[in-house]
């Protein structure tokens, strides 16, 4: 008979692994409060702003130092600040002298990771990050269990913020100002929200997902992006006319000529589909795989909890000598990326006119000269809505602009999710 190792026998004996947190705001404070509670890790320091504010933990551990951060040789820093900078500066120093790095940061890693983790490499470093992407929802271990397969799309819901604001508005019949103040009074929405509403936090993750999945690294600059911030409450009426709800999607696939090909915008998502079932703060996600096949990953993306959970299990991914804690960073080329998808879809349009109503006459004439069939077309005071036939998604923005007489402000482009 083979006996396995007393894994609690082996904890006990082994020494607390030494860590170091930077940040402790409300994810921060939920991490050092889990950690202080085990016997396996020991706390050196937590990194924050003002030390005299109420924290989780002892005063003589809090510093504003990374210096004296790292001298209190920490075999493993967990950074939650948030934001590229100093995040990627402190991430630097702690890798450059052979420290772990545990991090929920999904803007340097979209932004920094290939140069961070090749540096963690030379270093002798790992740097870990599920918490980037998901929070709890581990995404990012799905994805690198695929790695002995082709991955050929990632779609899904990747902000909860959005996400949140998208369901009130449907639920509650409420504005989008509206919605996101009620964000902000229960903290799902942070005080200057504008990453989240213009689609910006959305980029960043669909970068790390693309990476993830062996597609190289992209910078979010690359993907074609259009938030939520145009959407009104006659939009959700609309998609609901339709028998579906808006979504914010991001959606990454790869052809079988290399070309990457990532987006991030608002659909409308038929109520049968799996993603018109996410609500609330819910992240979802659809990876596609040759072999595999089509995946379903869902769960909550965002809260201290969740994302505390994704950061002590990549924690205690670094301690356990039975179990390698990442795959290694490999030679990922930056590679170049289409924008949006060529893909033949159905679009909903919402243009707003400048001044006054729509004129008929001049609307059918710019609606012929794109080229593109109309399945409906309905003229409201002010605005124009129109459903077309399957067209690309930037005809379908083109025809939109031209309808808002150049002001893309003033229109909203909506593909059919299929």
């Amino acid at each position: 008979m083979i006996r396995l190792p007393d894994e609690r026998h082996e904890t006990r004996a082994a020494d607390p692994l030494r860590v170091a947190i930077l940040g402790c705001g409300n994810v921060g404070a939920e991490v050092a409060r889990r950690l202080l509670e085990r016997e396996d890790v020991r706390l050196t320091r937590v990194l924050v702003r003002d030390v005299h504010r109420p924290r989780p933990v002892g005063r003589a551990l809090l510093t504003r130092s990374i210096e004296e951060l790292l001298d209190s040789q920490p075999d493993a820093i967990i950074e939650l600040l948030g934001g590229v900078e100093p995040a990627r500066c402190h991430v630097e120093a702690a890798v450059r002298r052979g420290v772990h790095v545990v991090t929920a940061n999904k803007s340097i890693i979209a932004r920094h990771g290939q140069a961070l983790h090749d540096l963690a490499a030379r270093c002798g470093a790992r740097l870990l990050c599920e918490a980037s992407v998901g929070a709890g929802t581990p995404i990012l271990a799905a994805l690198d269990q695929l790695r002995g397969d082709r991955i050929t799309a990632i779609r899904g819901i990747v902000n909860g913020t959005c996400n949140f604001i998208l369901t009130r508005m449907e639920t509650a019949g409420c504005t989008l100002d509206e919605a996101l103040r009620e964000a902000q009074r229960l903290g799902y929405a942070e005080p200057d929200p504008t990453a989240d509403l213009t689609g910006r936090d959305s980029a960043e993750k669909l970068c790390v997902l693309a990476q993830r999945a062996g597609w190289g690294w992209i910078h979010p600059d690359a993907v074609k992006v259009q938030g939520i911030t145009t959407i009104t409450a006659e939009d959700v009426r609309s998609a609901r006319r339709q028998r579906c709800v808006i979504r914010l999607i991001a959606e990454a696939e790869r052809h079988t000529d290399g070309a990457v090909r990532l987006c991030v915008g608002p659909c409308f998502v038929p109520v049968a589909h799996g993603l018109a079932s996410v609500t609330g703060c819910g992240n979802a996600f659809e990876i596609e795989a040759q072999l595999a096949g089509r995946i379903h990953l869902q769960g909550p993306g965002a809260g201290p909890r969740c994302t505390a959970s994704a950061v002590i299990s990549d924690l205690l991914a670094l301690a356990s000598p039975r179990r390698e804690a990442a795959p290694k960073a490999h030679a990922s080329p930056r590679r170049a990326a289409t924008s949006r998808t060529t893909a033949l879809r159905r679009h909903y349009i919402r243009a707003d006119a400048t001044t006054g109503g729509p004129d008929p006459g001049a609307l059918l004439h710019c609606i012929e000269r794109s080229g593109i069939n109309v399945d409906s077309l309905e003229l409201r005071p002010g605005r124009a809505v129109l459903h077309t036939m399957p067209v690309t998604f930037d005809a379908a923005s083109g025809l939109a602009e031209s309808l808002a007489e150049g002001e893309p402000d003033r229109c909203l482009v909506a593909p059919l999710v299929e």
